[in-house]
C-alpha cells in the first residue's frame, strides 16, 4: 500500500450534460487551497470539453516518491496501475472528487488529468502529449499551525445578534460583533465557515467566513415562516437543513455554496401526534446516513406522539429507517466513535413540568435504542443541550421544576451521576461546548455575571468567567480552526 495514513476517505460524484462539439480540447481543474496539514478536506474540481469523438481518461494524484494513485470511477485508489475512469464520447462534463487528508507524508503533490485516444496505451513515454491539466500542492503538516477559536452568537432576543469571537487559550474575546445575527441565532461550522442558522422569524442561513475578516459571503432563505433548526453536511455541496415550522415539517436539502434548493424530505409521514407536526431538530450524518430527531410535538406545545429518529440515506435521499424512542422530546444528538452509539438528551415537557426524558443510547448499526441511560427522574430535571467528551464523560444541562439550570456531568457507558460542575444563579445557560484543550464552555446570560464560562473536564472546576463576549450576552457556541 502506498502511505496509507493519506486517504481518510475518498467520495467521488460525477455529473453530466451531453453536448456535441468540434472546438479544441479544453480542461480546468481547480483545488480549493494550495497549502494543506492533517485534516484539511480538499475538493478538487475538473471541467473537460474534450476534442474528437472517443477519449479514455485517467485521473491520478501524484505523491512526493513519484507514487501515482490512480482514481477508478467508484472512487477507489490504484497504486501504479492505470485506471480508465471512463469513456468520453464528447460530452461536456464536471468532475468533483472530494477528499480528506491525514498524516500525509510533507512535501509537493500533483492531481493529474490524462486523455489518451480509446483503446490506446497509457505509456509514460508519450505520456505528455496527452496531458492536458495538472494542479500541485503542498502538505506541510508539521510547518503550519492553525490555532482553535470559539465562535460565539450573542442576542438578547428582540433587537439582532451579533457574533463574537473568543480564544480559549488565553481565555479572552479577541473580536466583539464582528457582525450582525437574527435575534434567534444558533452556529453550526463546517469546513472552517461558520453557518448562522437563523431561526425563528428570520428563516435563513447566514455563511461567514473567518479568513476574510468574517464577512458575510453567502446569506439564503429556508422559506418564510420556516423556522430553520439546524444543518448538516453530507459534502461541500450538499446540506440538510430542518424545517421546524408546521407549514413545512420536512428537511430542506441545499447547495450551501449558493444556497440553491436541491429538493425536499417530507417528515410528516412520521409524525404520531394528533396534528401530524413532526418537529425536526437536530441531526447529525454518520457515513452517509442521516439521523434526523423528531420531537413529535404537536402543533399547541402541550403533548407529544412516540418520539423517533428517522433515517435518511444521503445518496438516495430515502428515509431508511425509523427508530421508535422511549423519551419524549429529544434534542441534542451526539455520536461517540469510541462506543459506536448515538447520545440523546431528551428534555420531556418544562411547561407543564414533566419529566418524560433523560439520557437516552441508539445504536446506528441496528437502528434502535437501547433505552435510557440516565432518567432524568434522577437529575431532578429536564435535560437540555449535551456534551460527549469521553466514553467516561459527558455533560448536560439540567432545568429544575423552578426553571434553574445546572451543568451535569455523567458517565455514558455507567449512566453513573458524576454530579453538578455548574449551577447558574439564573435560569439562561444554554448552550455548552467542548474545546480542543479539555475545557468545557458554558454561555451565562445572567444579569450580573453575564459571559462565557470555563470548566477544565480533568477535574470539573471553574477556571475563568465570566468572559465578556460584548455587547450582548451569549447564546450558542461552536469552535473553528485558521
Amino acid at each position: 500500500m502506498f502511505d496509507s495514513k493519506l486517504l481518510i476517505s475518498l467520495m467521488l460524484v460525477l455529473t453530466f450534460t451531453g453536448s456535441l462539439f468540434s472546438e479544441q480540447a479544453g480542461v480546468s481543474l481547480t483545488i480549493n487551497q494550495k497549502d494543506f496539514m492533517d485534516g484539511d478536506y480538499m475538493v478538487v474540481s475538473v471541467n473537460m470539453n474534450p476534442a474528437g469523438s472517443s477519449y479514455d481518461e485517467y485521473f491520478y494524484l501524484e505523491l512526493p516518491n513519484d507514487i501515482r494513485a490512480f482514481i477508478d470511477p467508484e472512487g477507489h485508489v490504484n497504486i501504479d496501475k492505470p485506471v480508465v475512469r471512463r469513456t468520453v464520447d464528447n460530452p461536456v462534463s464536471s468532475n468533483l472528487v472530494e477528499l480528506s487528508l491525514g498524516n500525509a507524508a510533507e512535501g509537493i503533490y500533483a492531481w493529474w488529468i490524462v486523455y489518451i485516444p480509446k483503446g490506446s496505451l497509457f505509456d509514460d513515454n508519450e505520456i505528455s502529449e496527452w496531458i492536458y491539466d495538472s494542479e500541485t500542492f503542498g502538505f506541510m503538516s508539521g510547518k503550519k499551525t492553525r490555532r482553535e477559536y470559539v465562535a460565539v452568537a450573542n442576542t438578547d432576543f428582540q433587537s439582532l445578534g451579533t457574533l463574537s469571537i473568543l480564544d480559549p487559550v488565553s481565555m479572552t474575546t479577541i473580536s466583539t460583533d464582528v457582525e450582525m445575527l437574527s435575534s434567534d441565532p444558533y452556529l453550526c461550522v463546517y469546513n472552517d465557515k461558520i453557518f448562522a442558522i437563523n431561526r425563528y422569524q428570520a428563516d435563513n442561513i447566514q455563511v461567514i467566513d473567518p479568513s476574510i475578516d468574517y464577512v458575510t459571503t453567502l446569506q439564503f432563505s429556508t422559506g418564510n415562516g420556516s423556522n430553520p433548526q439546524w444543518i448538516t453536511f453530507a459534502n461541500p455541496n450538499k446540506a440538510y437543513v430542518s424545517r421546524y415550522d408546521t407549514n413545512f415539517n420536512d428537511l430542506l436539502i441545499v447547495n450551501p455554496t449558493n444556497g440553491e434548493e436541491i429538493g425536499t424530505i417530507d417528515m410528516s409521514p412520521y409524525s404520531d401526534n394528533e396534528d401530524k407536526t413532526p418537529r425536526p431538530n437536530q441531526m447529525l450524518m454518520i457515513n452517509h446516513e442521516l439521523f434526523v430527531v423528531i420531537q413529535d410535538l404537536n402543533a399547541s406545545w402541550s403533548g407529544f406522539g412516540i418520539s423517533k429518529i428517522v433515517v435518511v440515506n444521503t445518496i438516495t435521499d430515502q428515509v431508511t429507517h425509523v427508530i421508535p424512542l422511549e423519551g419524549e422530546d429529544p434534542y441534542s444528538i451526539k455520536f461517540l466513535p469510541e462506543t459506536g452509539l448515538i447520545y440523546l438528551s431528551d428534555r420531556g415537557l418544562s411547561w407543564p413540568f414533566i419529566l418524560s426524558g433523560g439520557i437516552e443510547v441508539v445504536d446506528p448499526i441496528k437502528k434502535e435504542t437501547l433505552g435510557i441511560l440516565i432518567d432524568d427522574d434522577l437529575l431532578n430535571g429536564n435535560c437540555g443541550e449535551m456534551e460527549i467528551l469521553s466514553p467516561n464523560k459527558g455533560y448536560v444541562i439540567v432545568s429544575d421544576e423552578n426553571f434553574g439550570k445546572s451543568v451535569v456531568a455523567f458517565n455514558p457507558e455507567s449512566g453513573e451521576i458524576l454530579g453538578s460542575v455548574y449551577d447558574s444563579p439564573g435560569s439562561v445557560v444554554e448552550s455548552i461546548e467542548l474545546t480542543d484543550d479539555g475545557y468545557l464552555l458554558l454561555t451565562e446570560r445572567y444579569e450580573s455575571i453575564s459571559g462565557i464560562m470555563f470548566i477544565d473536564t480533568r477535574d470539573d472546576q471553574l477556571i475563568a468567567g465570566p468572559v465578556s463576549t460584548g455587547t450582548l450576552p451569549p447564546f450558542a457556541l461552536d469552535t473553528f480552526h485558521m
